[in-house]
């Protein structure tokens, strides 16, 4: 590795490292939300002890994402409402996106990137859906994925934030070629600095392992169909946000395979900005 290369590799890693670390409750909360097999009273219970957490899952799921017929004031209603599959990663992203409010760049739309999160995850929850292959445990994790798939890039900006605005003001992360101009700035991709975190984090192996490799097109190991989808999804989000093509999806098969799950996403994006909105603040 050249020199200013390696320097680079040093300081992020420092800086990863003094990312501030999630406390052992929010962990704890972390690991029991999205374990689909948690009792929901001790899940309730769980939550009620983490105040911000309560306010903003009863919060969120009194959103129009949700389509509320009637305000919901009590925990184990908002989980009810928002679902088994979803409520782990809702607690999760709302845990680890108040870890990442020190740097306002100039050339980076926070909403953007946020309701690019959110719509992956849509999106993989709408084609485990239809998938018959996958166990809840993995759709679940498939939705929790698609809202930290890119949080490399929010570290990024923790980490590099001049190097990182400098990149931004001259390509959006939606557009094709991002991650190989990532990756010509910094030596190393936004995936693997997320994997850092994550490790750092001590979170699930799985989420380690699959996000880490989204930009490794030689893994082939065991959680590889996980991969797949998540890719996939990242691509039907893309078709759909980027301001540079001109149709919604320019890969024909893909968008065959995934129109229902494309037309639906397109059908919801208003209520899914608005809760990316509400995850994010």
């Amino acid at each position: 590795m050249h020199g200013s290369n390696h320097a680079l590799y040093r300081r992020a890693i420092r800086k990863i490292e003094e990312v501030p670390m999630l406390s052992a409750g929010l962990i704890h909360l972390m690991n029991i939300s999205s374990n689909i097999d948690t009792d929901i009273d001790l899940l309730v219970n769980e939550i009620e002890k983490n105040q911000s957490v309560l306010m903003r899952t009863i919060s969120i799921s009194n959103s129009a994402f949700f389509r509320a017929q009637s305000p919901i004031t009590s925990c184990k209603d908002a989980v009810v409402r928002i679902g088994k599959q979803m409520i782990g990663g809702i607690i999760t992203s709302i845990a680890i996106n108040g870890r990442f409010n020190g740097h306002k760049l100039e050339h980076f739309d926070k909403q953007k990137h946020c309701l690019d999160s959110v719509l992956v995850a849509f999106i993989l929850t709408e084609i485990a859906r239809r998938n018959p292959d996958l166990v809840d445990s993995e759709k679940q994790f498939l939705y929790t994925a698609g809202l930290l798939h890119n949080l490399g890039l929010m570290t990024l900006i923790h980490t590099f934030p001049s190097e990182t605005n400098t990149l931004l003001k001259s390509i959006q992360p939606q557009d094709d070629s991002f991650d190989e101009r990532v990756v010509e700035t910094f030596s190393f991709n936004q995936y693997q600095v997320l994997a850092w975190l994550l490790r750092t984090w001590k979170m699930p192996e799985l989420f380690i392992v699959v996000l880490g490799h989204i930009n490794d097109k030689s893994y082939d190991g065991k959680h590889n169909h996980l991969l797949e989808l998540v890719l996939e999804a990242i691509a039907i989000a893309r078709c759909i946000t980027s301001t540079t093509i001109q149709e919604p999806c320019p890969n024909k098969a893909l968008k065959t395979k995934h129109q229902l799950v494309i037309a639906k996403a397109k059908k919801n994006i208003v209520q899914l900005n608005d809760l990316a909105t509400m995850i994010s603040n």
